[in-house]
Formats: structure tokens, C-alpha cells, sequence
């Protein structure tokens, strides 16, 4: 009887460490979780800049597009006065 009782205490005891165990992959699982969700949230925010750059660059081209029509028109005014002198 006595023999029994040692083993179910090491049973017992073997089940425990399997139990700490267990508990432990869980809060490393929770861990990698977090640190999935720290990267996911940094890649979201590296999305939002890469975004804000492109509109940037939009309004950027959009500028050189209205400095060129502005420069066409002053050619085009220097090509005119050129062909009527007022004088």
C-alpha cells in the first residue's frame, strides 16, 4: 500500500511539472502573441508614412506640372512679343 501511495504522489508530482510546464508555453505563446501584434501595428504605422510619402511626391509632381504650364505660358508671351513688337 505503501509502495501505491509513492508512486500516485510521483504521478501526482510528474503531472504538476507537466502542468508548470504547460502554464509556461501558454505565457510564451501570450509573448509571441503580443510581439505579433507590436510588429503588426510598427508595419501599419512603416504603411501609413510610406503613404504619406507617396502623397507628398503626388503634390510635388502636381507642383512641377503647374510650374512647367506656368513656363510654356511665358514662352508662349515671349514668342508672341517677338512676332508683334508693340512699337
Amino acid at each position: 500500500m505503501v509502495l501505491v501511495a509513492r508512486y500516485a504522489g510521483l504521478v501526482a508530482q510528474y503531472l504538476v511539472l507537466v502542468a508548470q510546464y504547460l502554464v509556461l508555453v501558454a505565457q510564451y505563446l501570450v509573448l509571441v502573441a503580443q510581439y505579433l501584434v507590436l510588429v503588426a501595428q510598427y508595419l501599419v504605422l512603416v504603411a501609413q508614412y510610406l503613404v504619406l510619402v507617396a502623397q507628398y511626391l503626388v503634390l510635388v509632381a502636381q507642383y512641377l506640372v503647374l510650374f512647367a504650364q506656368y513656363l510654356v505660358l511665358i514662352a508662349q508671351f515671349l514668342v508672341l512679343s517677338a512676332q508683334y513688337p508693340c512699337c
